[in-house]
């Protein structure tokens, strides 16, 4: 008897294409309820639009064309890391990302999750959120969350950060925008102070690596060490945070891409 293959929800090819660092996120939208007053509409476009408790978040009738416009403002020779404040249908996000490629990485702040829940139920973004280098905050005080998703991205973050705030979600996000601007304000400052540090330091790195070389090709290997000072009390001595980021950024690549 042949089986029938039921296509996965849209909902489900979303989740499936936000990637390891939205993974809490995904967990979270499996389980939230949708926005209860989040109303959908044919557009001329073939694509929905969207409004919240009356309010719209996208063009009735062009939700596309506004989405190109608004992302058309920003510089992408200058800036490699988008923020941008509020998901909304997503269209923004889209036109931001299918400029910009993998090349870059966009960061969105939406801390409305039921909102995102009905978003991703409804409007198929599977297709350039795979090709995206994107992540997506929901919270805007947990800055530790934050600067997990951002490791590893230092040489990408040194290219330039932009902002975008997506204006018919102002009123929605209101007062948390400041806090989470504000914190990615700071992890972007601490992140170039690394990125030079590293830079600067990388010849010291080098010469001393080059002028030991005979020690560690020739020298006794440290097994010889093996059980020398058993029972004794002893003190560890090991690479400071500037060598162990010279040493971790020589193998991140400056491009976004496989980041």
């Amino acid at each position: 008897m042949p089986q029938t293959i039921t296509p996965p929800s849209v909902l489900a090819a979303n989740l499936g294409c936000l990637g390891r660092r939205n993974a809490e996120l995904a967990a979270a939208l499996d389980a939230v309820g949708p926005c209860h007053d989040a109303v959908f509409s044919e557009t001329p476009q073939g694509v929905p639009s969207l409004s919240v408790g009356g309010t719209a978040l996208c063009s009735r009738h062009r939700p596309l064309d506004e989405a190109a416009r608004l992302a058309a403002q920003l510089d992408l020779v200058e800036h490699a890391v988008i923020v941008v404040l509020g998901f909304g249908a997503g269209y923004h996000v889209q036109a931001l990302a299918e400029r910009l490629g993998d090349s870059g990485i966009i960061v969105v702040f939406e801390p409305d999750l039921g909102l995102l829940r009905s978003v991703l139920e409804q409007i198929d973004h599977s297709s350039w959120m795979r090709r995206t280098q994107l992540l997506i905050v929901t919270d805007a005080h947990d800055r530790g969350t934050l600067a997990r998703k951002l490791e590893g991205a230092e040489s990408i973050i040194a290219q330039g950060v932009a902002f975008l705030e997506h204006p018919p979600s102002r009123r929605r996000i209101g007062d948390l925008a400041a806090p989470f601007t504000s914190n990615f304000a700071e992890l972007v400052t601490a992140s170039k102070i690394t990125f030079m540090t590293t830079l600067m330091r990388s010849v010291d790195t080098v010469r001393n690596l080059l002028l030991n070389i005979d020690h560690y090709a020739a020298g006794p290997s440290i097994v010889d060490l093996e059980q020398a000072a058993a029972g004794r009390l002893a003190i560890t001595v090991s690479a400071g945070p500037s060598c162990t980021a010279a040493s971790a950024c020589s193998r991140r690549p400056v491009s976004a891409s496989g980041w």
